[in-house]
């Protein structure tokens, strides 16, 4: 299991104080975002193609965020969070699809599917997911 350490304790392994810590941690941040769009390409997915009709697999995750919302708050951590719809290449690993963030709990695993994903697959592909995706299926989806 992760522990992610407060501010205050990464400050301090860092010998910086929590102000300008946070001031020059916002810059690596957006850094590593922006890497998103060099690192997760979506025709990856063809990676290792065995012309299987299924080259990814889908599922939603929730992200623990340090907030107080309502609007936010995950059952998982019970706790504030963010969710977001993920996918991989099934015989890489790769990541080929970021989808978010979402209120958890506002939206379900389908319903974030349709509005983004399914709509992106190839005529005839589908998604390997688990079955809070079985209004898709067998058309989009393979569920076990």
């Amino acid at each position: 299991m992760k522990y992610y350490e407060p501010e205050l304790v990464l400050s301090a392994r860092f010998g910086a104080d929590p102000k300008t810590f946070r001031k020059q941690m916002w810059p690596f941040i957006h850094a590593l975002s922006e890497l998103e769009y060099q690192v997760i390409i979506f025709d990856n997915r063809y990676k290792g193609d065995q012309q299987h009709d299924c080259l990814l697999s889908v599922d939603g995750t929730d992200f623990r965020i340090n907030w107080t919302s309502k609007a936010f708050y995950s059952h998982k951590f019970k706790g504030c969070g963010l969710w977001y719809e993920v996918a991989l290449n099934i015989l890489t690993g790769d990541i080929c699809w970021i989808n978010g963030p979402f209120e958890p709990g506002k939206y379900n695993d389908l319903m974030i599917f349709r509005m983004g994903l399914m709509g992106e697959l190839d005529e005839g592909e589908r998604v390997e997911a688990d079955d809070g995706y079985l209004g898709e299926a067998p058309l989009h989806v393979k569920c076990p």
